[in-house]
């Protein structure tokens, strides 16, 4: 009872609750490492030979940045120069909490030069910043426009330069009362990840970190599983369309392609072909499918339209949800039909 209470409390005075971690895509590391180890915390890191937090007294917080290939338009601008900033705050004011340096320094505040004390300053980019549909939560749920947030950063030796952290952390936010405000999911999502970019130093301070071993491949034998053909049907919302929402037959194809898993999509819409294919990515049972489609919809007319389905598999049955650039929500529900 008390929890209930609780999680209705939350809803109401914000509107939406719980960013839920995902896995980073595509994270590019720097100073020559990458993030492929992964952390209950952090996503996935990397961390240099013989690196000892315990040495560095000082840690500075540079401002986050956000590539301009992410703002496209108005509200792109106002994300772009409001979160960066929420980022490093939330990142500063967790690392004081942590009690593990004599002194935190948010750079976009004071002008600070550590002399010759050693000292750590922490820069990042945000790589996906993406507020989602308010809409789609609300009408469609099941992670349909979610909010998401990708942030990488590296933990600089402020003496040799040399980067001596890389981390890829990735969020997605959908769960909220009418489907909550999507400000409000992008600051939990920030927050969320500077909590636990703090959490992660309190760990490396206490027990080092070895990152010798990479992330699994999506062939190993859990990705593997998925190789085969699923059938069911696909439902469509096209929303400037003269025909009503139906399900359609579907046949999805997934397959192994070059040390990787490939998905290949077939069905109709009021007898228009609907053809799609791409890559696929697996983190437990979550299953991502990005890519492209074709279609007869008026919003498209043939082209290719990029677009992305967010699955989970149960068991025999994979259901997953996407919107493509055309924004037109997709649901299927598909079952093993063979392997």
């Amino acid at each position: 009872m008390r929890a209930a209470v609780v999680l209705a409390t939350a809803l109401l005075v914000t509107g939406c609750m719980g960013a839920m971690a995902r896995p980073p895509e595509n994270p590019a590391g720097a100073g020559g490492l990458t993030p492929v180890t992964e952390d209950p915390d952090a996503g996935l890191v990397g961390v240099a030979g013989g690196f000892e937090l315990k040495r560095y007294p000082l840690f500075l917080v540079d401002r986050f940045t956000v590539p301009s290939s992410l703002v496209k338009d108005e509200e792109d601008k106002k994300y772009a120069a409001l979160f960066p900033v929420a980022l490093q705050s939330e990142m500063v004011a967790r690392l004081r909490a942590t009690g593990l340096f004599d002194r935190v320094v948010n750079l976009s505040e004071t002008q600070f030069s550590p002399g010759d004390q050693s000292a750590l300053r922490l820069e990042g980019t945000i790589t996906k910043l993406d507020p989602g549909s308010r809409a789609l939560r609300y009408m469609v749920g099941f992670g349909a426009g979610a909010a998401k947030a990708q942030a990488e950063t590296r933990l600089i030796d402020v003496q040799t330069g040399n980067v001596m952290v890389v981390t890829a952390d990735r969020r997605e936010a959908y769960f909220g009362i009418f489907g909550g405000d999507s400000e409000d999911h992008m600051r939990e999502a920030l927050s969320d990840m500077a909590r636990d970019y703090a959490r992660f130093m309190v760990r490396l301070k206490t027990a080092p970190i070895v990152t010798t071993a990479a992330a699994p491949s999506v062939t190993s034998s859990e990705a593997s599983a998925l190789a085969g053909t699923w059938r069911g049907t696909l439902l469509l919302s096209e929303r400037r369309g003269v025909n009503p929402p139906r399900n359609n037959p579907a046949r999805l194809q997934i397959f192994e392609d070059d040390g990787g898993l490939r998905w290949t999509l077939e069905s109709t819409y009021y007898g228009d072909g609907i053809r799609g294919s791409g890559t696929v990515s697996v983190a437990g049972n979550q299953v991502k499918l990005v890519g492209s489609y074709t279609s007869g919809l008026a919003t498209n007319r043939g082209r290719s339209v990029a677009i992305e389905y967010t699955a989970s598999l149960d068991g025999e049955t994979l259901q997953g949800l996407g919107m493509g650039a055309d924004n037109v929500p997709q649901r299927f529900t598909l079952t093993r039909a063979g392997r």
